[in-house]
């Protein structure tokens, strides 16, 4: 079993939550949270679900700006958090886990977004 160290950077990229932040669209700073995950064994379902609940706590505190105040601010968060989470699988880039991440979207076809950079 090879375990190795990596550090993924989450990042929240939805204009939504940029604008309900009153952040200039245009600044390149974005909020980030490292998740890692060296003493997961991602070859086990208990670690590739492991790994995938971090993924998904980090990307909900890197979308939330503490302050839900109406739906159109829910439905940004929600697409930020979905957005950070997709591009958070593509990066990791563990094929145990975009199939995970793929069965919870019910589409095994669909691939992670690729992350700018």
């Amino acid at each position: 079993m090879n375990r190795f160290t990596t550090i993924i950077l989450t990042s929240a990229l939805a204009a939504g939550t940029q604008m309900a932040q009153a952040a200039d669209p245009s600044d390149d700073s974005r909020r980030h949270v490292a998740v890692h995950y060296a003493d997961l064994d991602v070859t086990t379902t208990e670690g590739v679900v492991a790994l995938y609940h971090r993924v998904q706590r980090a990307a909900e505190s890197v979308c939330s700006d503490g302050q839900v105040r109406d739906l159109e601010a829910a439905g940004s968060y929600t697409t930020c958090v979905s957005d950070t989470v997709s591009k958070a699988v593509s990066q990791i880039n563990q094929p145990a886990l975009t199939a995970y991440y793929r069965s919870k979207l019910g589409n095994a076809n669909t691939p992670p977004q690729m992350a700018s950079r």
